[in-house]
This record gives structure tokens, sequence and C-alpha cells, in this order.
């Protein structure tokens, strides 16, 4: 049995549980319980990961720590929209634009 396939499914597995997460997040309009730490944490993390797996010749861990870069990225800035909403004072309950305020302002 070909190991890779284990690396692949473990992958696909990271990336599906914080892509859940990511929509979540962007559902809840909230940035209310999510550090952005995490964000900044993963992505160089894996940042690394990606180097490690391009210096072994290890694709499996280069493309998948790759994907869960840019989903870390996608993260912090959905985290830095959302903070930014409700700290500016435009969102309603539940991280829901007040109504008569634009978005972004």
């Amino acid at each position: 049995m070909d190991t890779r396939f284990i690396g692949w499914i473990a992958g696909c597995l990271i990336l599906l549980a914080v892509l859940l997460q990511l929509k979540r997040q962007w559902a809840a309009r909230t940035a209310k319980g999510v550090s952005p730490w995490l964000y900044v944490g993963t992505a160089l993390g894996n940042a690394g990961f990606v180097a490690h797996g391009a210096l072994a010749g290890d694709a499996v861990i280069a493309l998948t720590s790759g994907a869960l870069v840019l989903t870390s990225l996608t993260g912090a800035g959905l985290w830095a929209l959302h903070h930014r909403r409700e700290t500016s004072g435009t969102t309603g309950e539940a991280g829901r634009p007040r109504k008569g305020v634009p978005i972004g302002r």
C-alpha cells in the first residue's frame, strides 16, 4: 500500500475541518470566540510544512499544507472583516448589519 494515500486522506480531513469552520464563521458574521492568532499560527506553521515538503520532495505535505496556508489567510481576512464591523458599531445583533448603515463604514 502506498503510504501517500494516508497523507492525502489526513490532509483532506484537516482541510475539510478548517473549511467548515470558515463557513461557520462566514455565516455567523462575527469574530467573537475566534482568536486571530489561530490563523496566524496555522499559516506560519503550514508555511513551514510547505517548505519541508518541497525540500523533502513530498508533494502530499507541500500541497495540503499550501491549501491550509490559503485557508488560514482566508480565515484571518474574515476575522479582520468581522472584527472591523463589530468595533466600528455598524453591526446589530448576531453581527448582522444594522438597518440603514452601509457595510464598510
